[in-house]
């Protein structure tokens, strides 16, 4: 069961649908150019002008853009609060669209347009920012999810900001404009550190904050839970940010030893996460999930792997640290942001279509039941072949092993291929 969609916080399918679409075309995208930029890959060079485009295409484009259009139809409704303007909305994509967009071929084509690119970006999440604020601020009640949701919305404007500073001050133009208003001390920028933050921001801040955030309204939602309690997501919260910004301090300090703390908080509070979902599905009253939320499911268990990971990387002597982290920030986006987003978006992707088409015929011949929306058989298959895909390629990259990373790449391609027929099926009906 989805909340109800209608009424004064409903909003047009095609805003959220505009999004969602924009992404999964990125995530597409981004696939294509890491498989053919599989020598990069092969050789670990993520910073190159090839790997930068495919991390926007999937981190930006595919991540920030869904997550958008998902807000606008779960944020009004679960905080019963209006959006301020469904136009704006439609401006928003337009200009946030095109800047992500430009800004991913930029990197990877044309440097010198990326300052312009990621300004196009700032303004569309500002817009975006707007409108989230002022339905977050008008919320009546607020609750442990608003607060996951309000920390994930400052730290995507944070990750944006690092991200335009780390462009603009690589360029040269940093050290100009600090210079012009008498702060030329605080040049040069440490990009390394600047760098760190900018993932770390993104990743941990933005994506994870979020996911849990949502992930305490949809998995009730899903699996029809009752009676539980929301007492551990207070600790679950602060020990996640706790170890956020411990781990932001000690890479501004330099000090490994408050990195491993703060890698520590954050793997304590993930698994306290892990955890307490767990309680909250012994609390439910349907027995049989269904496929794509089973598969978001899954994504939890796999982002408690890749935290694991992280706090032993730390333990690795100096030399390996950068490869292995590399291969875990692949398993972050991968495992735990992509798995949990086209789980989600399995199950509310066919409800907001049947709403949208279905919702009024009620009881008529020829409509579809909310289950016969999506091919769900397709679905276990598609997920399957797709976490197995994502571990070669995992595995194929700790190994060097070339003809393993091309075969199992191919296979995250044709993966992604079929998950979008089936999401195009569903529109179809």
């Amino acid at each position: 069961m989805m909340p109800s969609v209608t009424g004064k916080t409903a909003v047009s399918v095609r805003l959220p649908l505009s999004f969602i679409g924009a992404g999964v075309v990125s995530l597409l995208l981004g696939q294509l150019v890491l498989l053919f930029h599989g020598a990069l890959v092969m050789d670990m060079a993520f910073r190159s002008p090839g790997m930068w485009m495919a991390a926007h295409f999937l981190v930006l484009g595919w991540g920030m853009l869904v997550a958008m259009g998902t807000m606008y139809q779960l944020v009004p409704v679960t905080f019963q609060t209006p959006l301020y303007s469904e136009r704006l909305g439609f401006i928003q994509f337009g200009i946030t669209t095109a800047g992500v967009m430009l800004l991913a071929l930029s990197l990877g084509f044309y440097p010198s347009l990326a300052r312009e690119a990621g300004g196009l970006v700032l303004a569309g999440t500002l817009l975006f920012l707007f409108q989230m604020g002022l339905v977050l601020w008008r919320q009546k009640e607020r609750d442990m999810i608003s607060l996951f949701v309000s920390s994930a919305l400052i730290s995507l404007l944070a990750t944006l900001l690092a991200g335009l500073i780390l462009a603009v001050s690589i360029s040269g133009a940093m050290k100009i404009f600090l210079d012009a208003i008498g702060a030329g001390f605080l040049y040069p920028i440490n990009h390394e550190a600047l760098f760190a933050s900018h993932v770390l921001l993104g990743l941990v801040g933005w994506f994870t904050l979020l996911i849990m955030g949502f992930s305490y309204k949809m998995v009730p939602m899903f699996a029809l839970s009752h009676g539980f309690s929301m007492m551990p997501s207070y600790w679950v919260y602060g020990l996640y940010t706790g170890g956020l910004l411990t781990t932001l301090a000690g890479i501004w300090m330099d000090t490994a030893g408050i990195i491993r703390i703060g890698f520590v908080l954050l793997l304590t509070g993930f698994s306290l996460f892990a955890f307490h979902i767990s309680r909250i599905l012994r609390k439910r009253m349907k027995k049989q999930l269904d496929p794509g939320f089973s598969f978001a499911l899954l994504a939890i268990g796999g982002g408690w792997l890749i935290h694991l990971a992280g706090v032993m990387i730390l333990l690795l002597p100096v030399s390996w640290k950068s490869d292995a982290f590399a291969v875990v920030v692949y398993g972050f986006v991968m495992i735990w942001v992509t798995f949990s987003i086209m789980g989600y978006l399995f199950k509310i992707i066919p409800f907001l279509w049947w709403t949208h088409r279905f919702s009024k015929q009620v009881g008529q011949d020829g409509v579809p039941t909310l289950k016969e929306m999506v091919d769900e058989r397709s679905g276990i298959q598609v997920f399957l072949l797709l976490a197995v895909a994502v571990i070669g390629v995992m595995i194929s990259m700790v190994e060097g092993w070339w003809f393993l990373f091309m075969v199992t790449q191919g296979l995250v391609v044709l993966s992604v291929l079929r998950y979008s027929q089936l999401l195009i099926g569903v529109l179809r009906k």
